[in-house]
């Protein structure tokens, strides 16, 4: 078992430190430039993608002997892959009209999912899924009403999402990269 965590130290730490790095700077990105940004909001989403699972494959690639079910993770990096460059290889698919019949998706999602949860709470006899049903309600209409504000908003969120995960994959590679040093 340590000669297994050895190896993954070893080998682990550094893929970490460079996803971490890439995802906090495609969010300072995201946060700096909100509004234009916004148009490319699903190209963004697929260099994430694409770069994320570049580094799965990558991660399953040098791990495999180590971890016993790699072949998941070469999946979601095959995956991730094959999207974010659909997505990268066709920015103008995902501008436009179609960001804004995302969020018209996302709105209405919202809106099912917080009348699924009234009927849920009814059948169950359970007021405490009333709060989550009503915000999704109310945050599905908003999406409605303004979708183009939400774009923006998304974007933002976006860039905190990765800022932070970006910090935590940082983390995480310096973890490994001292627990492989204690290890030897």
């Amino acid at each position: 078992m340590k000669s297994e965590l050895k190896k993954l130290a070893n080998t682990a730490w550094w893929i970490f430190l460079l996803r971490g790095i890439g995802f906090v700077l495609l969010g300072l990105l995201l946060l700096v430039k909100p509004i234009g940004t916004t148009a490319l909001i699903l190209l963004a989403f697929g260099i994430y993608l694409l770069f994320d699972g570049l580094f799965a494959v990558v991660f399953s690639i040098f791990n495999h002997k180590v971890l016993p079910k790699w072949g998941w993770e070469m999946v979601r990096g095959l995956l991730g892959v094959i999207v974010g460059l659909f997505a990268i290889s066709r920015p103008i698919l995902w501008t436009g009209v179609a960001a804004l019949t995302l969020f018209l998706i996302f709105g209405a999602t919202l809106v099912l999912m917080g009348i699924l949860q009234i009927i849920a709470m009814i059948h169950y006899k359970s007021w405490s899924m009333f709060f989550g049903a009503a915000l999704s309600i109310l945050l599905g209409a908003l999406f409605f009403a303004n979708p183009g504000a939400w774009m923006v908003t998304f974007v933002m969120l976006m860039g905190i999402i990765l800022i932070i995960n970006g910090l935590v994959n940082v983390l995480l590679g310096f973890q490994f990269e001292k627990a492989s040093k204690k290890l030897k």
